[in-house]
């Protein structure tokens, strides 16, 4: 099954991870609609995306808790 992480901090998307490199991932962002800047547009793509293996540590350990919980 193909993984796609999204590393969200502050509120923030900070990155993308995948271990499919050609994937096409497309962000949504709704905090940006009323941004003068954004013109309304609020979805843009992520590329590329982060191997998983460029995960920090932190992130590592929590990636690594949530494929091994059951889904509830």
């Amino acid at each position: 099954m193909p993984e796609i992480v999204v590393e969200v901090r502050g509120g923030l998307v900070a990155e993308i991870y995948s271990d499919q490199p050609h994937s096409r991932v497309v962000v949504i962002d709704w905090d940006e609609i009323d941004s003068p800047e954004r013109q309304g547009r609020v979805g843009f793509r992520w590329d590329p995306c982060a191997s998983l293996t460029s995960m920090p540590d932190d992130t590592r350990g929590q990636y690594q808790q949530a494929i091994e919980d059951p889904p509830s």
